[in-house]
């Protein structure tokens, strides 16, 4: 698959409002299948942004992005997958019947091992009965990037997907970005500090230089 963002710009504010924020500024990258990228940048840096636009739910207000899915690849499914950083789930569903719901929606077939394997990773399984609504946030963050990635998505989108986890989740979610990745997923993520994790990245977009840095 293929991203390209070229010459994006985000002003937030409109014609009726004297405020006008311009959390982006002419930014541009160009992604290919199989590369895993962290977007760094303080508070206010414009990385929620860059997802939110990646994803369809904010619109630029001058540039153009295009993506292209690989629509004959049979290891992963021609979808974004997204996990905000303060995901809004279903509080009054049981953990396992939220995921069984989403595995659903999205076609997946002989979920069930999937979905047990995944909890037992991300440190979840005592908590499968329980309602969302019970979960701290740093779980309801688990499950929602369990959600994310349930399909392998050809593109994966994540907002800090390491800012509420504990170590045995972090280096779980660091190997499926490696299995999906080496499935010829295209991973972006947001992190405020690049330091642990330059290792497992092909690229850093620092954007407060607005520069390659890696």
């Amino acid at each position: 698959m293929i991203i390209k963002m070229d010459k994006i710009t985000k002003i937030y504010g409109n014609r009726f409002s004297s405020l006008r924020i311009r959390a982006l500024n002419e930014f541009s990258l160009s992604l290919k299948g199989g590369e895993i990228v962290c977007i760094k940048g303080s508070n206010g840096s414009g990385k929620s942004t860059v997802l939110r636009i990646i994803t369809g739910l904010v619109r630029p207000t001058t540039g153009s992005l295009y993506i292209e899915f690989d629509m004959k690849s049979t290891k992963l499914s021609p979808r974004i997958g997204y996990c905000p950083d303060n995901p809004s789930i279903y509080r009054n569903v049981t953990v396992i019947a939220f995921l069984k719901l989403i595995s659903n929606i999205l076609g997946v077939s002989s979920v069930i091992p999937t979905l047990i394997q995944n909890l037992q990773d991300f440190n979840l399984l005592k908590w499968i009965e329980e309602p969302i609504g019970t979960l701290s946030k740093g779980m309801l963050h688990k499950v929602s990037l369990i959600a994310s990635m349930l399909d392998n998505p050809q593109l994966l989108v994540l907002d800090e997907p390491f800012s509420s986890l504990d170590e045995q989740s972090a280096n779980a979610l660091i190997d499926k970005l490696h299995s999906l990745s080496s499935k010829g997923s295209t991973i972006i993520f947001a992190d405020p500090s690049s330091e642990r994790l330059e290792k497992i990245v092909d690229m850093i977009m620092d954007l407060n230089t607005m520069k390659v840095i890696s």
